[in-house]
Formats: C-alpha cells, structure tokens, sequence
C-alpha cells in the first residue's frame, strides 16, 4: 500500500496514521464490514461509502486504511488464504505418508468448515473469478503464494507414499488436485446444524482420500433381487 495515496486522502495538514490497537480494530471492522456487503452485493454493487456506514466510520477515516476498494478486496483475500495455509500446515510434516495425508486432510476440511461463512466469500469472490478484472497481476501472485505452500506439502506427501509404496497413484499432480478439490468444496454441502460435526466430516475426508491415494477399491455387496 503506497504512503503517499494514503497521505494524498488524508485531511489537509494530517500526518500519517500509526496503528495502535484502536486502529488495528478499525481497520478489521472495515474487512468484516467490506466482506458481508460483497457477499450480499457483490464487488462492483458495493461502494466505498456503503463500506464505510457498515463499518460506522467515515470515508476519510476508511481512506487512512485502504486506499481503494479494490485494496479493501484483496486485503481480506489475502488474509483468509494466509490464515487458511497457516491453519493447515501448522503441524510439523512427519511421520509416515498414509499419517501426513490423513493429517493433512483433516486439518484441510477443518479450516473450510470451521469459517463458512468466509470460505463461501472467498468461493464467489475469488474462485469464480469476479475479482480477475479488478486485480492486478502482482496481487494475484501474492494471493497464490500461500497456495502453493498448501500444494507444494500435498505433492510432496503423495510423492514420498509413492516412493515408499505407500500410494498407487499414477499421477502425483492429478492426484493432489483431486484431493484438493475435493476438501475445497466440503462447505458447499456441510450444514453446521446437521448430523455431522466438522471433525466427524474431516476424519471421513481423511479415510476416503486415504483410500484414494492407495489406490484401495471400496467393495460391494451384491444387490439381491426381490424375485
């Protein structure tokens, strides 16, 4: 975020801001607020100064955080895949693969269903592309970093099961985006008020892309016939 398109909005004779904790808070009602009017709206529906009453604080005081809507956008983009990444690599990568890739899945699930609400945000925000005319190339590349992080641990999971004849996975790329797809869309269907908690729906997750990635047959029963 450029100080000087900070400065250029701010109130003649003001200096820069320095966030304390009041700041810091201000600036996250801002994100909530943006996010539920994006929701609710969609980006280009939502202006700046319907942001800025959600969020009770005025237009210049929004400019002192963001310098754009754009930048409020992507600001909230940026930190639910971080936090999302963090979230699903925060435990340590050992252990055998069959071990990593149920770990890894369940704590893939967990993040999605744990906030719903902002993975369905991000879902028609993002994933369907209503933000790709109004970002640039360069945070577009921020917003993949953390994507790859997430990618890069999967393949390398599949890849040693692999190795070690765990996994009969054919293609280790494949493999991973049918995983990945797979727990990125649990929030499409799972209802918080449903029969299933969101460590039973992970802990399913984890067996069925378990069984997946040893490449293990689900047997049937035969269908008996009524005659």
């Amino acid at each position: 975020m450029a100080q000087t398109s900070l400065a250029s909005r701010a109130p003649e004779g003001a200096s820069a801001p320095t966030l304390g904790a009041r700041g810091e808070a201000t600036r996250a009602r801002i994100l909530e607020a943006a996010a539920s009017l994006f929701l609710e709206h969609g980006f280009e529906a939502t202006s700046v100064n319907a942001i800025a009453r959600a969020a009770q604080v005025s237009v210049p005081a929004l400019y002192w955080h963001f310098e754009s809507k754009t930048e409020i956008c992507f600001t909230f983009l940026e930190k639910a895949v971080v936090e999302f990444a963090d979230e699903v690599l925060e435990e340590d990568d050992s252990g055998a693969p069959d071990e990593r890739l149920r770990r890894f899945v369940r704590n893939y699930v967990r993040a999605q269903l744990r906030d719903r609400e902002s993975s369905t945000v991000y879902e028609k925000l993002y994933t369907f592309g209503q933000l790709s005319t109004v970002l640039d190339d360069s945070h577009r590349e921020r917003l993949q970093i953390p994507e790859r992080r997430v990618n890069q641990r999967l393949r390398k999971i599949l890849r040693d099961g692999k190795a070690d004849g765990v996994f009969a996975v054919a293609d280790v790329k494949l493999a991973a985006f049918a995983i990945s797809s797979a727990c990125e869309y649990a929030f499409q269907w799972y209802r918080p008020e449903g029969a299933l908690s969101v460590d039973q729906v992970a802990k399913g997750y984890a067996e069925m892309m378990e069984s997946l990635a040893r490449g293990v047959r689900v047997k049937r029963s035969k269908r008996r016939s009524s005659d």
